[in-house]
Order: C-alpha cells, then structure tokens, then sequence
C-alpha cells in the first residue's frame, strides 16, 4: 500500500504532466479555432487555472510591476489613440489588450512553475514528443492524399483549413506539402524549428538523441515550405560553424550517426524534384524579382509604420496581417514596446546566441504576436536560454 507521501509525489508528478501535456497540445492545436476563440487559448487557461490550484506560489511570484507598467502604457495609447485617430477601434483594441495580459500572465506563470519544480528535461521530452507526433500525423495525411483516397484524413483539419492552396504548392498543382494539423505548411515548419532549435542550443541538447534531431530536419523538408527549410538552413549552418572541438557524442554514435546522414540523404533524393521546384526554382524567381515574398517579408511589411503612427502605435489588431514581429510592434504600439521587443531579443542572445538567433528567424518565419504560438515560444526560448544553475539569478519577478 502507497504511504500517504508516496501517493502525494504520485499526485503532484501527474499534475505536472498533464500541464507540460497542455502545453504541447496548445502548440500542436494552435491553429484550430472555434468560433473566435482559438483552441489553444481555451487549453492555456486550463494550464494557468491548473497551476494556480495547485502551486499558489507561481501565482504570488508574478512580476507585478512589469504588469503595472504595461497597463499605463495601454492606457496612455488608448487615450491617445482615441483623442488622435479617426479609425482607431476601441473595442477591436481592448479585446487584443486583454489577450496580451492573459499571454503575459500565462509566459510569468508557468515559466515560474517549470523552473521551479526542475521540470526542463520534462519539458523537453514532451515538445519533441509533440513533433515527432506531428510529423507521423503530417506523413499520414500526405499519403492518403498522394496514394490512399480511402484513408480518412478530413477531420484532422475539421478546426482549420482545407483549402488546397493550404497544402498544395501553388495552388491545385501536383506538389504536396506537409502540414499535419496545422493551417500551414511553414507553420508547422516554424513549431519544427522551434524545437531544433531548442534541441541543438540549449545546455540540455546532449539529452536529446541524434535520431530524433534528424527526423524533425526531415520532418522540416517534407513542409517544402520556403521560409521554413531556410530558417533551417541558417540554424544548422549557425550550429556547425559554433561547434566546440569536442565530437565525442559522434564518435560514440558514428555508426548511428552515419545511418541517419544516410536516411536524410535518401530523403532529400527520393523528393529531389519537389524541392528543386519549391526551393531552387522559387530561390531563382526570388533573386530575378520574379517572386516577392522574401521582399514583403523583409521591407514592405514596415510601409504601416508612419510618423503619425510612431509614437503611440496604430492600437492592438490594428495592423493587417504581416510575416514579421518586429514590424508589426512598431504598427501596432509604437517605439516603446518597439524597443521592448529590441532589448529582450538583445537579452536572448546574451543568455543564448544559438536561442537569439532561433528568435529572431522566427519572428520573420511567422508574424502574429497576438497569437498563442507566439507566447509559447517566448516561454520556451526564455526556459532553455538560461542555465539550471542560474534560476535563482534570473527569475521573472525580477533578478535576486
């Protein structure tokens, strides 16, 4: 018969995985929405709910001033916005400022909650679970669209898109993309390069099995998404010219190693054709100026930005839809959290060069600060950039 501590620490180890669990499923379910509510935001507020209930010391923790002056600012914007700004759309705005403190206040809690329970290597195995379920659900489904009519894949996307343009290189072409359960292929691509990133820079990436590290670079490729395999491209290149002389892990495994070389090379042949039409050919259209995207990504998503503008910003969900974070601060609230975003990135790559710089390709691989993916990987990155040994020196109430 279990003691009374013995079931205690059966109890507590159950709840800590059913809120890394919730986690990874408001990754993984991201892009579903029902009705205006994302499901991800309805998965985020059962994990807030489930640690306050049960470790009130996460709660108590929060960094109350940064809330404080997050909300005069929203104040002061709306104030202005309103007396200033014609098109300015005061409920649109509140609805998004209530959402950037639920974000905020899910980022403080949980962060809290995982470092102070240990809970990192846990952590880890589940976002990699996550993506290695992904990619299984992802190859299903492009196999039954390829070859299997009659295997049924419709209801994994009954929350999101299914539009061939969603899948479909290029509309109704040949070429099919994988994109699992996301809306995107290069949104899956962007939670694939989330976890590679993790994966290869934290200082828990000797925990994570070559194996796993190959299959999501496959998993990357089979997106045939643009934005996603060059983002890859860069982190890997940016690992490899920052490797330390130290190759034992290798020479440990290079039998294993090779043979995962092996597999991807026999991947990247086997659909050799489509990746020379998504990305060979779309980097040729991109350099003659016969293909804009990397353009609109990289300068036109900035045109928003006025000098009336500047300032104050144009007001939470104000800005139409752009593939860029940055851009789209400055849009919708201006130089302050502007340079907010600026020195946290800064910050990053203090703590982590490889996680700053996984950040900021990010940011440029997908734009939607208001959504919950993108709380999800401040959380992440900002869990993994500091050392185990360190937490005490930096916690989000503030440095000890």
């Amino acid at each position: 018969m279990k003691t009374l501590g013995e079931s205690h620490a059966t109890r507590e180890k159950g709840i800590q995985y059913s809120i890394l669990s919730l986690i990874a499923l408001s990754i993984l379910m991201s892009d579903w929405m029902f009705g205006l509510v994302a499901v991800s935001e309805i998965l985020i507020g059962l994990l807030v709910l489930l640690i306050g209930l049960t470790d009130l010391s996460c709660v108590k923790s929060i960094n109350y001033r940064f809330f404080i002056g997050t909300l005069l600012f929203f104040v002061l914007q709306f104030s202005y916005n309103l007396s200033v700004d014609m098109t300015f759309i005061f409920n649109r705005a509140l609805f998004n400022v209530v959402k950037v403190f639920a974000y905020l206040f899910f980022i403080n809690i949980t962060y809290n909650y995982i470092r102070v329970n240990k809970l990192e290597k846990q952590f880890l195995v589940m976002l990699n679970i996550a993506a290695l379920i992904t990619i299984l659900i992802g190859i299903y489904i492009t196999l039954a669209i390829l070859y299997f009519d009659h295997l049924p894949y419709e209801f994994l996307w009954s929350f999101t898109r299914s539009d061939l343009h969603s899948y479909r290189f290029r509309g109704p072409g040949f070429i099919v993309r994988t994109r699992s359960i996301f809306s995107e292929p290069a949104h899956m691509g962007y939670f694939l390069n989330m976890v590679i990133g993790v994966n290869v820079f934290s200082n828990l990436r000797e925990k994570v099995p070559v194996w796993v590290n190959i299959v999501l670079i496959i998993g990357t490729i089979l997106t045939l998404s643009y934005a996603s395999i060059f983002v890859l491209s860069i982190i890997l290149l940016f690992k490899l010219i920052t490797l330390d002389n130290k190759y034992q892990r290798i020479k440990e495994s290079k039998v294993f190693f090779l043979l995962s070389l092996i597999i991807l090379a026999a991947v990247i042949y086997m659909f050799r054709d489509n990746l020379y039409q998504t990305v060979i050919v779309r980097t040729s259209d991109i350099i003659s100026g016969g293909d804009n995207s990397a353009f609109v990504r990289l300068i036109n998503s900035w045109l928003y930005v006025s000098r009336d503008t500047l300032l104050m910003g144009r007001g939470l969900g104000h800005t139409p839809p752009l593939q860029n974070v940055y851009a789209y601060f400055l849009s919708d609230m201006g130089i302050i959290p502007f340079g907010v975003i600026l020195i946290f990135t800064a910050y990053l790559f203090k703590l982590n060069r490889g996680l700053g710089l996984t950040f900021v390709l990010l940011n440029f691989q997908k734009g939607g600060y208001l959504s919950p993916i993108f709380s999800i990987l401040v959380l992440i990155l900002l869990i993994f950039s500091i050392e185990q040994s360190n937490y005490h020196r930096y916690t989000l109430k503030g440095e000890k």
